[in-house]
């Protein structure tokens, strides 16, 4: 059996077998023991790779700009535009969470 099973059957509340044998050493369930309960329960930070936050700013389009382009290139600078907010959005909610 695999740990990992052994922790989805916990999180489960099905059968756990109180002991099983791991690199030669035998470890001992119970599910009231306060040690095995406190590891299980933890909180943990889940840590994400580094991400570069800053967000590039767009060069405004002036109307006559716009007005000129092919309909193929406004189509892409609205796309880049929402893609920018996009970010922006998703920048603030993970501000938002890390002040919580």
């Amino acid at each position: 059996m695999k740990i990992i099973d052994i922790l989805v059957n916990i999180a489960n509340h099905k059968e756990v077998p109180q002991k099983i044998k791991y690199n030669d050493a035998i470890y001992v369930y119970n599910s009231t023991d306060i040690q095995t309960d406190v590891i299980l329960n933890s909180e943990v930070e889940i840590i994400e790779k580094e991400r570069n936050t800053d967000i590039e700013q767009l060069d405004p389009f002036n109307y006559d700009e716009f007005k000129n382009m092919t309909s193929e290139e406004r189509y892409k600078a609205t796309i880049e535009e929402y893609c920018k907010i996009n970010e922006l959005v998703i920048a603030l909610n993970k501000i938002k969470k890390e002040n919580k």
